[in-house]
């Protein structure tokens, strides 16, 4: 296993930029705001990571009509004549809308402002509509010393785009490892949050998570804009690409892994109870360019979301602070069964430890001054939006 070193004077930027399509695809004007937004990324070459998002806490209307404003179908803007008597899937029918997602990674704070202010990117997003953009921003400023990366290739992912590989050493493989790699996390200053927003209840490795039911999309038209948060937000980055395993490592993986991993995946990201285990907030991305994890053994279940049916996935979580991150890990029993079994298997004299999966952690504590979110004509409650109006984040 492998970290990365990061430069101890300058603090780096991973800003998370996404585009709703307000339906399954883009519209031909989303589609051509992305690629206008893309060339902008370009021209300044920064580490990208490109993906889909699909929203599975919400579930379209039966009529493959966009945008939705306040749970109304603008029959202005239909791709096609719909009746005014239309009706909405039931939710286990219906199917999530998905985004486009960059997700970049800047060397220095500086490098990030630059591109930020130079005048073309400004007036592309000042020019967006309030009405119904569905374009968002998370921007997130990390220093060395309250940040960490792990990963078990050489290979350029995450934090990995912004710091130099190096040996993980000595603080790995035990429960706190992640905790002691960050030389701000002392005894006298845990990195605790400094708010109270998420209600707390005990552990119990033998609960079992449910999915919450999908609602309806509703779109809040303006231009929401925060710039206050809470210190001591931990943001968590979890990928895992599993394009270049071979026919016998995905045999290992369907056998021993499949229903444990996606288990617990949906329990992290997409559970119902995520309030109680400090999660702020929380999504999935996926790269459909990846190609299908099951290609070849078999039709994947279609009941899974995309991201758990696609070979390269990434969960963003942000937590209330590090200790619901570290027990998390131990509350439920699918991760506790999942870490084991992939120890045993990818470690030293494991059945395949010379697999080509490719895994990597991000983790960063953030300080209030050091994030800030942006969403325009974006749907209601997502991200940050929820928090708006709460005192931590007015």
């Amino acid at each position: 296993m492998l970290a990365a070193r990061f430069n101890p004077s300058k603090p780096f930027v991973m800003t998370t930029f996404g585009c709703q399509y307000h339906g399954r695809e883009p519209s031909a004007e989303t589609q051509r705001r992305m690629d206008a937004f893309s060339a902008l990324l370009r021209e300044v070459n920064v580490p990208c990571e490109e993906y889909e998002q699909e929203d599975t806490s919400l579930v379209l209307p039966d009529a493959p009509i966009c945008p939705y404003m306040n749970g109304q179908v603008n029959l202005s803007e239909a791709s096609t004549p719909v009746s005014t008597d239309y009706k909405f899937k039931l939710p286990h029918k219906g199917l999530p809308p998905l985004s486009h997602v960059w997700l970049t990674y800047w060397q220095t704070e500086t490098d990030f402002e630059h591109w930020w202010a130079n005048r073309d990117v400004q007036d592309f997003w000042q020019s967006l509509p309030e009405a119904n953009a569905g374009f968002w921003r998370e921007t997130c400023v990390f220093v060395d010393g309250r940040s960490m990366f792990e990963t078990n290739k050489p290979i350029n992912n995450g934090f990995g785009h912004v710091g130099s590989f190096c040996p993980l050493g000595e603080k790995s493989g035990y429960w706190g490892a992640y905790r002691d790699r960050l030389a701000a996390s002392t005894l006298t200053n845990k990195l605790e949050a400094a708010w109270g927003g998420c209600p707390k209840s005990a552990p119990n490795s033998s609960i079992r998570a449910e999915l919450s039911d999908p609602a309806l999309p509703t779109v809040v038209p303006g231009r929401i804009i925060i710039n206050h948060f809470p210190d001591n937000l931990c943001c968590v980055v979890e990928g895992q690409d599993r394009s270049a395993m071979c026919k016998r490592e995905r045999e290992y993986w369907f056998e021993n892994f499949e229903d444990l991993y996606n288990e617990w995946i949906q329990t992290a990201v997409l559970h119902s109870s995520l309030a109680s285990d400090g999660v702020v907030h929380a999504r999935m991305f996926h790269d459909p360019l990846s190609g299908a994890m099951r290609a070849g053994f078999g039709t994947s279940d279609k009941r899974l979301p995309l991201a758990l049916q696609t070979n390269r996935l990434v969960q963003v979580i942000f937590f209330q602070d590090m200790s619901f991150m570290e027990r998390i890990g131990r509350r439920y029993s699918s991760h506790l069964k999942l870490r084991k079994k992939f120890m045993e298997a990818y470690g030293p004299g494991g059945d395949i430890i010379d697999g080509n999966i490719i895994l990597w952690v991000d983790l960063g504590i953030l300080k209030s001054s050091g994030i800030s979110a942006e969403y325009i004509g974006c749907y209601e409650n997502f991200g940050f939006m929820k928090y708006r109006n709460h005192e931590a984040f007015a």
